[in-house]
């Protein structure tokens, strides 16, 4: 949801990791922002972020580019 922002940058990202999750990607459509992370060593860490229109290329779990401020049309 657009409030929790920290939340999901901090309690469920430990929350999510513990669960083995290998991928997890927070989008607020306020800023507009995204924050990429990944499995690594039991943890999930943070590989990417850009905000408004900014470009953001991924290669897992699938290749694409974007930018954040595409989410919201």
């Amino acid at each position: 949801s657009p409030s929790s922002f920290e939340r999901d940058a901090v309690t469920k990202r430990h929350e999510y990791a513990r669960a083995g999750l290998a991928h997890y990607w927070i989008i607020d459509p306020e800023t507009p922002q995204v924050a990429i992370c990944r499995s690594q060593a039991g943890a999930l860490e943070m590989t990417s972020h850009a905000t408004g229109d900014t470009a953001i290329q991924v290669a897992e779990p699938f290749t694409m580019t974007f930018k954040p401020s595409d989410l919201l049309d």
